[in-house]
């Protein structure tokens, strides 16, 4: 439970791990979250001037820039050199990420709900309060 001292107090570790390149994965992560904020955006201004058309085609984008980035998350995982049980750095990225992840995947399945709601017609022009609070609840995912 305590550090130890072979470490020289540094932070991370570098003896003990493989630095993440900011460039590969992260970067990665963060354009297709970028974009997909920018797609649902599209799809919200697309739904308030009743073209249901391109409201379709922008959930779609989105909830598969959505689904890119899980499955990048955990390419991730399988590429880095420790696990959770290294150390508190190790802990802290898993748990930071882990988390971040699981609040993609439930927005991931909000917008998929919306879209299918959006295919059956249940939203039209002044009636898709659900679909605000799901692009409300994406843009908090991408912020954070």
């Amino acid at each position: 439970m305590s550090p130890s001292f072979i470490f020289a107090l540094s932070w991370p570790f570098q003896d003990a791990f493989v630095i993440i390149n900011c460039l590969g994965f992260p970067a990665y992560n963060t354009i297709l979250l970028i974009v997909s904020g920018i797609t649902v955006t599209y799809a919200h201004y697309s739904a308030a001037v009743g073209r249901h058309s391109e409201v379709l085609d922008a959930l779609y984008i989105t909830v598969f820039l959505g689904i890119l980035f899980l499955i990048s998350q955990v390419n991730e995982y399988f590429e880095i050199s420790y696990n959770i049980n290294d150390s508190v750095y190790a802990c802290s990225f898993f748990m930071l990420t882990g988390l971040h992840g699981l609040h993609v995947l439930v927005g991931v399945f909000f917008l998929y709900v919306c879209l299918e709601r959006f295919c059956f017609q249940e939203y039209h022009t002044t009636h898709y309060l659900g679909f605000i609070c799901a692009i409300w609840y994406w843009h908090f995912v991408d912020a954070v």
